[in-house]
Formats: structure tokens, C-alpha cells, sequence
């Protein structure tokens, strides 16, 4: 009888632990499609020395910004997308009091994004970061089909030849290395995420949070 009862126990407790499993990976599914888990937001956190982070991404602006930015991303990560199109809307609104500092997060389930990341440190190379940036996030539902040459011909990287080279150089995968490093110094548990003036903002926030805080650090710095 005793060890009936044990037998039922153990399974019950199996099917809790599964279900726990699954509704997890449910939470971190939803935040990276649309930024939203339905739980309460966790509490902001303060980054020590984030401005040394600055030297392992690319950066869009000037570093005497008032309002710095970092975002750690994933080009195949639709929440990231997102994110992109809402501080490009950012820049647009505040000129030149922000700047943007991207570094290097590709998950490991997502086939193509370590290539994207080096494809768009190829493009830095060349001056078209951004432009090549727009065309992965604008493509990204097509990647799986795209070379990496042809999407860095689409966004107007001159020399295609050094590019290609570029993807297969040693120090090309060392940057990218850095970039992820950095990400678990600060202990980053997934994409994006989004560090406004050494704060990191909790999930994925949306144009109208990102203009709140950055009016809010203006405020503080006249």
C-alpha cells in the first residue's frame, strides 16, 4: 500500500514539475515575440561601469550624448524588431540628445542570428552598421532563404568581396565574443535588453516609456 501511495505521489509531483517547465518556457516565448508576460514587471537595475560596455558594440551618435542607450539584441528575435523601429522613432523625436550602442546577443535556438550579428560587424567595417541593421530587421522573416552578401548588397555595402571575407576573419568572431560576454557580466537572460544611462529597463518597452525616461534624464542634466 505504501509503496502504491508513493508511486501516485511521485507521479503527481512529475506532472507538476512538467506543467511548471511548460508555463515557463511559455513566459520567456511570449517576452521575446511581443516584450509582453503578463506578470508584474521586475524592479529596474543599476549597472555598474556601463559606460565600458560602450566599447564592445557599435554605436549610433555620439558618446557625449546626454542620453546613452545600450541595447543587447538578436536579429531574429521578433521582440527585438520591434525595439529597433522604436528608437529609430526615438532618434527622430529627440535628435540629437541620444545615442544608441548595440551589442551582440544571439541566442542559441535561433539558426541564423550569430551569422547576422557578424554580417552586421562586417558592415561597421564599411560604414553601413545602420543601414545593414534596418535590412536585417526589415528581412527577418526571411532569412533562412537570404545569403548574407546579398542582404549586405541590399543595404548598399560597397565592397562585397572584403565583407565575405570579413564574415570568415578570426577577429570578426572575436567581437562578437566580447559582445556576449559583456551580456552575462551583467547577467542578461534574454533579448532584448535595454540599459538607459546605466539602468536597465525591465522587459521590452515600448516608444512611450523609452521618450519618458530619456525626457526624464534631460530634465536631470539641465
Amino acid at each position: 500500500m505504501a509503496q502504491r501511495w508513493r508511486a501516485v505521489v511521485e507521479s503527481v509531483v512529475n506532472v507538476v514539475l512538467t506543467a511548471a517547465v511548460l508555463l515557463s518556457v511559455v513566459v520567456i516565448h511570449k517576452r521575446e515575440v511581443d516584450g509582453r508576460s503578463g506578470l508584474p514587471k521586475p524592479r529596474e537595475l543599476q549597472v555598474n561601469d556601463w559606460t565600458g560596455l560602450r566599447k564592445s558594440g557599435q554605436t549610433i551618435g555620439t558618446t557625449s550624448a546626454p542620453i546613452q542607450i545600450l541595447v543587447f539584441a538578436d536579429y531574429q528575435c521578433p521582440a527585438c524588431r520591434y525595439l529597433h523601429y522604436a528608437l529609430r522613432d526615438l532618434r527622430l523625436k529627440l535628435h540629437d540628445s541620444d545615442a544608441f550602442t548595440y551589442l551582440h546577443f544571439p541566442l542559441p535556438y535561433h539558426a541564423r542570428a550569430l551569422e547576422a550579428a557578424t554580417g552586421a560587424e562586417c558592415a561597421a567595417e564599411q560604414n553601413t552598421f545602420e543601414s545593414i541593421q534596418n535590412a536585417l530587421y526589415s528581412l527577418q522573416d526571411s532569412l533562412a532563404a537570404m545569403s548574407m552578401v546579398r542582404i549586405a548588397s541590399r543595404a548598399g555595402v560597397a565592397d562585397l568581396q572584403a565583407f565575405s571575407r570579413c564574415l570568415g576573419r578570426a577577429d570578426t568572431s572575436t567581437r562578437i565574443l566580447v559582445s556576449m560576454r559583456a551580456a552575462e557580466k551583467i547577467a542578461t537572460r534574454g533579448t532584448p535588453t535595454v540599459i538607459v544611462n546605466g539602468w536597465v529597463l525591465p522587459g521590452v518597452p515600448s516608444l512611450q516609456e523609452l521618450e519618458l525616461r530619456s525626457r526624464r534624464v534631460l530634465s536631470i542634466k539641465r
